[in-house]
């Protein structure tokens, strides 16, 4: 699916706010914050801008808000009843997780929220694209590309997301710009994490077991000579 969600269309329904609840990829990745502020503006402007989207109703007859559950809530607190919802009636299930993040694109997002929707479209997209989701090498690599984009985000912020989110998802909550920034922190979390490097593009070498030597220092251990060099005072040893 791409660009769900301008491919599909609704009609707008008149619902009561008690039969709306939050689809559960929103309730995941995003937190409904600031509410108080929207309902003012709701106030002021004398209604909504856009009305929310939601899916056919699910097994208990709720619908599923899928864009706008910060608009509900604003709503709620207004004292609404009802209001006009876009169900999105052809929106087939599976596609729906992938129409909530999609419909979120140009909202401002918390680190950990655009860490959730990384995973969310690592988990969706492979679906759609016929490929494990347990790649590696350079198809890892263009599915860190292709999430980019999704987003609208460079590769770099996707790759230390991930870095940070999958050590420990709470410490990307700490980064506010200022004190406490993602690239910085991803470096830390990958030197503390201590990785294997990949060596799969090294060529193999012979090892050489040099012989033991005296120690230039206590004339009495045993150390092997690791390097030699030349100096203006001659041939200096290196030890270890």
């Amino acid at each position: 699916m791409d660009n769900s969600s301008k491919k599909f269309k609704g009609s707008y329904t008149k619902l009561y706010l008690s039969d709306l609840v939050q689809h559960p990829a929103s309730a995941w990745i995003y937190t409904a914050r600031g509410i108080k502020p929207l309902a003012e503006s709701i106030t002021e402007f004398g209604g909504l801008i856009n009305n929310p989207k939601a899916a056919k109703p699910n097994k208990d007859g709720k619908f599923p808000v899928l864009s706008g559950w910060r608009r509900v809530l604003a709503c709620r607190m207004l004292g609404w009843e009802y209001m006009f919802v876009e169900v999105m009636e052809d929106l087939p299930e599976e596609d729906e997780a992938l129409f909530v993040v999609e419909c979120n694109n140009y909202r401002e997002k918390t680190p950990r929220e655009k860490y959730y929707e990384i995973k969310l479209y690592e988990v969706e997209l492979p679906k759609r694209q016929g490929k494990r989701s347990d790649i590696e090498g350079e198809e890892k690599r263009d599915r860190r590309k292709a999430i980019a984009e999704k987003m609208d985000i460079a590769e770099s912020e996707v790759r230390d997301l991930v870095t940070v989110g999958d050590h420990d998802a709470t410490l990307l909550d700490t980064i506010d710009g200022d004190n406490v920034k993602l690239t910085p922190l991803a470096a830390k979390v990958r030197k503390d994490t201590g990785k294997t490097p990949d060596l799969s593009k090294y060529l193999a070498v012979q090892i050489i077991d040099l012989a033991m030597c005296e120690c230039p220092f206590c004339h009495s251990s045993k150390t092997k000579r690791i390097d030699m060099r030349e100096a203006e005072s001659g041939t200096e040893l290196f030890y270890r």
